[in-house]
């Protein structure tokens, strides 16, 4: 029987990501510790901070097979110094997914593996820090679509690909359909994919050179023109809850 491996995950705990940590554990794994995006200071027994904790340990308890994880806050101006010290642990990996920030090399050099992120779109397409919105916005979702597991390195999802998972056309009939087919990737790569990778059964394929596009949309209303269908537009809304404007 082979050793269980041990991960730091670096993601915010909900009804997407808890699958994924209850599959891990499942399958053996050790959980050492969960990485969650901490209060800013001042509103650390706010109510809104103390929502967003029972909503996470809601999304953990309703899978019960384990016990709780540890959860680590990481507030701004996030110490990472401070940071490497908690995650000085002995994890073999580190399993990242929707950290909008590059992870510094020192903290990736803490871990024998190295760090996996978890991208919701298919490599080397949509970089960035909103694909899944973009993908929509730019009618290439069904192109594009699904998770990529790739390497950690010091650029934004520049890693070799270690494997990928794409969505179906019935995936993107709403947010909540694109939740699932995003947990289920998620799942899936992470419990499956990355174990093999740690084991030396498979190495990355490097991403290929080109200008692709950046996913990033910006804050505000989108705007829609006269020429967009109805199938478009509806897609948007369901897919994002963004508010639209119309021009002619």
């Amino acid at each position: 029987m082979e050793k269980p491996l041990s991960a730091v995950f670096i993601t915010e705990v909900s009804s997407v990501t808890a699958p994924m940590l209850a599959r891990w554990a499942n399958d053996g794994h050790r959980i050492a510790a969960v990485v969650v995006p901490g209060p800013r200071a001042g509103k650390r027994f706010s109510f809104s901070t103390l929502r967003r904790r029972l909503r996470r340990r809601f999304a953990l308890i309703s899978h019960p097979r384990h016990a709780m994880p540890p959860l680590i806050e990481f507030s701004p101006p996030h110490d990472w110094d401070a940071l490497g010290r908690e995650l000085s642990i002995g994890a073999d990996l580190l399993i990242c997914f929707g950290y909008g920030r590059l992870i510094p090399q020192t903290v990736l050099e803490l871990f024998p593996k190295g760090g996996l992120n978890l991208h919701p779109a298919l490599l080397p397409h949509y970089r960035g820090p909103h694909p899944i919105h973009r993908l929509v916005i730019d009618r290439m979702h069904e192109a594009h679509g699904g998770v990529t597991l790739h390497k950690m390195t010091s650029g934004f999802d520049a890693g070799d690909i270690l494997a990928q998972v794409g969505f179906a056309a019935g995936d993107w009939r709403s947010a909540a359909t694109v939740n699932k087919a995003l947990a289920d990737a998620m799942a899936a790569l992470a419990t499956d994919i990355a174990p093999e990778f740690c084991r030396g059964r498979l190495a990355g394929m490097p991403q290929p050179d080109g200008a692709y596009v950046w996913a990033r949309v910006e804050p505000g209303p989108l705007i829609v023109g006269m020429q967009s269908s109805s199938d478009h537009v509806a897609r948007l809304c369901r897919s994002s809850g963004r508010v639209f404007r119309s021009v002619c």
